[in-house]
């Protein structure tokens, strides 16, 4: 999201987000959170200033963007974001549009420009790390010693792979960033220092040739196609539909259907809609009186015991166990 906790202050200083709406801000010692009322949901960003020239955020959107947040910092930026929960999606040089999935990293330097900010599933919860490189090496250096990380070199590393990378869930990643997100406040300071020092030393390891950058992407053409299909499908919930019948109508192979689909929703086009189909059907079973068979069929199931069986197997309970314990 390329943000940095003085450039969101000044951001926030500039911005009218603050002005005719219920986004607010508080200033502790060592945080700043700021509670976000965006145009399409809600947001809550706490910052923390670990070192000089160095900051970590959490982020937590319940939003289909946050297009309103956009820094353009002139300073030498690196920024790593990390991916706990929901899917990420930005778009770089006008026409690739990059996503980043639970459990994936994506680093970055300041002089690539993100034109939107999206979150396809409507949330998202993740950390971010930035570094302003000048600032933040004197930092490292009086900490760890001279010469132990060199900013420059991953800058220049990044900047030689286009500005970008995106890695993989791995479990090395995990292990570094897992517990950064339950730490306690009393301990977060000297842990959260320590915490960036292994993930920078990771990263300085890492051979940007084994990463899975080319497959987090798709161009601009696809995810607009993409995005209408999925808006169609909601739309004939009941309708059988086919990839041949979607390759038809919107003139794109089905191949480029099935890979570009799960990089915007992170799912195949098929578990995306019969899980929202069951979804659908729950919160009917909760909000209306009709019939079991009704919202089956209304959801596109005509065999209706194997609606019941599928709406088992995703919430572990029959429908009308569901609508017992949730009405």
């Amino acid at each position: 999201m390329n943000s940095n906790r003085y450039y969101l202050k000044d951001y926030f200083n500039k911005t009218d987000i603050f002005k005719d709406s219920n986004s607010y801000v508080i200033n502790n010692e060592n945080k700043t959170s700021y509670f976000l009322d965006l145009d399409c949901g809600k947001g809550n960003i706490i910052s923390y200033h670990v070192f000089n020239g160095i900051d970590l955020q959490f982020n937590s959107f319940n939003s289909l963007n946050c297009n309103q947040l956009r820094f353009t910092p002139d300073e030498d930026l690196i920024v790593i974001n990390h991916c706990n929960k929901g899917r990420y999606e930005c778009r770089v040089q006008g026409d690739i549009h990059l996503y980043l999935g639970e459990g994936e990293l994506a680093a970055s330097i300041s002089s690539i420009d993100y034109d939107i900010s999206e979150f396809p599933l409507g949330y998202y919860e993740g950390l971010e790390i930035s570094f302003d490189c000048k600032v933040a090496q004197k930092s490292l250096d009086e900490f760890i010693g001279v010469g132990e990380i060199n900013l420059s070199e991953l800058f220049n590393k990044l900047k030689e792979n286009g500005g970008f990378v995106i890695v993989g869930a791995k479990d090395e990643i995990n292990h570094i960033i897992g517990e950064i997100y339950e730490v306690d406040d009393n301990i977060n300071e000297v842990y959260f220092k320590l915490k960036i020092v292994e993930f920078l030393i990771f990263l300085l390891k890492l051979e940007i040739g084994d990463t899975n950058t080319n497959k987090n992407h798709c161009s601009l053409k696809h995810v607009t196609i993409v995005k209408r299909i999925k808006n169609y499908l909601i739309d004939n919930l009941d309708t059988n539909i086919t990839l041949n019948d979607l390759s038809n109508r919107y003139g794109i192979s089905k191949t480029s259907i099935k890979n570009c689909f799960k990089e915007v929703y992170g799912k195949s086009i098929f578990q995306w809609r019969k899980e929202y189909r069951l979804q659908v059907a729950a919160n009917l079973l909760i909000s209306s009186d009709k019939s079991i068979k009704e919202i089956s069929t209304e959801i596109g199931y005509k065999n209706h015991s194997k609606f019941s069986s599928a709406f088992k197997e995703y919430f572990e309970l029959t429908p009308s166990s569901y609508r017992s314990l949730k009405k």
